[in-house]
């Protein structure tokens, strides 16, 4: 069956690289290395500062690998996971804000229609037009 070859091939790499990842980096290497000021004497020195050098140099895997190994994405994603909470609490208040807002609209509203409701014209100044003089004068 291809997938029980596939991780077979798989343990084998990790093995394979179990091995030789504690032994001894070739001088080539060594003195790459120390070119740009690492003291490196094992292959797994040479495979860390080749990270480290990535990430300086600002390649973003590199970056992402330095922290995964260092455990800080898990920092960084339980901070952009916090940020993601509080921007959901945040627009959860702004929705409640908008609710109140609307409800005072209409109550503003409600309590205009009942003022204009209770001014409607009852007819009385109607009534008094052309009897105000007399009814105002002194006899």
């Amino acid at each position: 069956i291809k997938s029980g070859k596939v991780r077979r091939e798989k343990s084998d790499f990790k093995k394979a690289l179990r091995l030789i990842i504690d032994e001894e980096a070739p001088e080539k290497i060594k003195k790459a290395f120390a070119k740009n000021g690492y003291d490196i004497d094992t292959n797994r020195e040479a495979v860390i500062a080749a990270i480290l050098m990535g990430a300086m140099q600002g390649n973003p895997k590199m970056v992402e690998k330095v922290m995964e190994l260092t455990g800080e994405d898990y920092k960084m994603k339980a901070r952009l996971d916090e940020v993601k909470i509080q921007k959901k609490r945040l627009k959860m208040e702004q929705d409640k804000v908008t609710i109140e807002q609307a409800k005072a609209e209409a109550w503003m509203e409600a309590l205009k229609n009942q003022q204009e409701a209770e001014m409607e014209d009852d007819g009385f100044m109607e009534a008094l037009k052309g009897t105000a003089k007399d009814d105002w004068t002194d006899d």
